[in-house]
């Protein structure tokens, strides 16, 4: 009787305390040739999921890209307003064959991310760690760009969402 108790006490205090652990999303994009894309859910620091795409550009543009651009009226789900922004990496690579053409480039692609970094600034509650730039690359053509976010939402709200969500 004794450890049923004991084993039943513990159930519930790891129960109570999966409502308390984040969930962490990890996104991983690489674009050169062809798009990476890495996928990592962790509970707390132990992983759930890993997975890994690779894509070429037409490829993902005609299959995943212009689908969305088709639809309209589509609302954002409400589990959406419960994910935290804790971590927000861009950096990027550009060159052109001009040097002034890669400088005016560069300045333009920092103006994007300083926009798109104010949007998310804004939306998720000044983020813990937020940095983005881009380098010049004077001696090659090419654009390189490698974007990591994590995210979190706590595993009792989602599943409140979820079971909100079905009734």
């Amino acid at each position: 009787m004794l450890w049923l108790s004991i084993i039943v006490i513990f159930l519930v205090i790891v129960s109570i305390l999966l409502f308390f652990i984040p969930l962490i999303f990890q996104c991983s994009l690489q674009i050169d040739e062809e798009i990476n894309l890495d996928l990592k859910c962790k509970l707390g620091f132990i992983p759930i999921y890993s997975k890994e795409y690779r894509f070429l550009i037409s490829e993902f543009f005609d299959d995943y890209i212009q689908p969305y651009l088709v639809k309209k009226n589509q609302r954002s789900p409400v589990i959406i307003k419960k994910i935290k922004l804790k971590q927000f990496n861009w950096s990027s690579k550009i060159g052109f064959e001009y040097a002034n053409a890669t400088a005016l480039s560069m300045s333009l692609l920092m103006i994007i991310k300083s926009i798109m970094a104010q949007m998310l600034i804004s939306y998720y509650d000044q983020p813990l760690n937020i940095s983005y730039h881009v380098n010049p690359d004077y001696h090659q053509p090419g654009f390189e760009t490698d974007c990591q976010c994590i995210f979190s939402i706590k595993v009792g709200q989602a599943i409140y969402v979820k079971l909100k969500g079905n009734n």
